[in-house]
């Protein structure tokens, strides 16, 4: 349902602010603009603490339950400049995208919604489905074809 709000992503930080927030909506719209610049300044400065890194996607995962099925791509990061298969020796705190999550999160502590049960885990979502076993059911289908999708990250974007 959010294809044509947003482009595949996975969320780093979740939710950010609203600009137009009672408390940033002060009568004194210097100071509003204040605010707003210095939570992109600290944005901006926990990203360039990251160094770019690879993205593999070489899996799918599910979760729901009677009524709601979500199938998701599960991004595994690296910077090591070989294969992705000796990612897997990565401890999981290790990878890049949850350090870049972190430091985020440390900067915005507010924005905790990606740490939900106490640890962020990161996801691109593909699909919606009526149930959890309709879910699974696409996943098994699209399994058989999956290749393993690499890409570099070197920028952040904020949507």
């Amino acid at each position: 349902p959010g294809l044509y709000r947003w482009p595949p992503h996975a969320n780093i930080l979740y939710p950010f602010f609203d600009i137009l927030a009672p408390e940033l909506s002060n009568d004194n719209m210097m100071e509003r603009d204040d605010i707003i610049n210095e939570k992109l300044i600290s944005l901006q400065s926990a990203i360039q603490k990251c160094k770019a890194f690879r993205v593999s996607i070489d899996s799918l995962g599910t979760f729901g339950g009677n009524n709601r099925g979500v199938l998701y791509l599960v991004p595994h990061s690296y910077r090591d400049q070989s294969s992705c298969s000796q990612q897997n020796n990565l401890q999981f705190d290790e990878q890049p995208l949850l350090q870049l999550q972190s430091l985020l999160q440390n900067s915005f502590p507010e924005c905790n919604d990606q740490r939900k049960n106490g640890k962020y885990t990161p996801h691109i979502t593909l699909a919606h489905f009526p149930s959890l076993e309709s879910a699974l059911e696409a996943k098994e289908i699209i399994e058989k074809w999956w290749t393993i999708i690499e890409f570099e990250v070197n920028e952040v974007y904020l949507l």
